[in-house]
């Protein structure tokens, strides 16, 4: 029996997580502060969508000595610490970037590129990784379906990846 496209995508990027020694990851999120959740629902894929090329771009450019593990998601956002939206809980899904990284990216540096692409436009979240935290995110891979993008290509103009490795010679392979 042969493998799926999904399931190819889920085993490669399984082991992307897997090998490799990941100590933060970073989340960022649209900002909504509107008062009618259509229009914030489709804001929030315009603001991701339209710096998304130039945010990976410049994240590359700037911290080229970082290797990062750079994925799209999508989740339905409850209040986060420091995830700025007056809803309590919002009835929508929304895209955002996630990205796992080799080392610490200066908090200062990673705001000055964000603000660079996307302005006052999205919140960013920082946390540092234990090895269980990892372990965690690849088994809600290995269970959950792959969210579909298509309705994003759309807005996009075109596909995009669902995630990619940046300065790949700066990845630590585990020991």
């Amino acid at each position: 029996m042969s493998e799926t496209s999904e399931e190819k995508k889920k085993r490669k990027l399984i082991a992307e997580l897997r090998d490799y020694q990941w100590l933060y990851q970073y989340s960022v999120f649209p900002r909504l502060e509107g008062t009618d959740r259509e229009e914030d629902k489709s804001r929030a894929e315009e603001i991701i969508l339209s710096g998304l090329d130039e945010f990976r771009d410049k994240l590359r450019r700037k911290v080229s000595n970082i290797g990062i593990l750079f994925e799209l998601r999508i989740m339905n956002v409850i209040l986060n610490r420091g995830f700025r939206t007056q809803y309590r809980r919002k009835n929508f899904v929304q895209i955002y970037i996630t990205f796992h990284a080799s080392e610490k990216i200066e908090e200062e540096l990673l705001d000055k590129i964000a603000e660079a692409v996307y302005g006052e436009e999205v919140n960013i979240i920082t946390r540092s990784l234990s090895e269980e935290d990892v372990l965690g995110a690849i088994e809600k891979i290995r269970i959950q379906a792959l969210h579909d993008f298509s309705s994003y290509y759309e807005i996009k103009g075109r596909k995009f990846n669902r995630y990619s490795g940046i300065n790949r010679s700066s990845f630590v392979r585990k020991g």
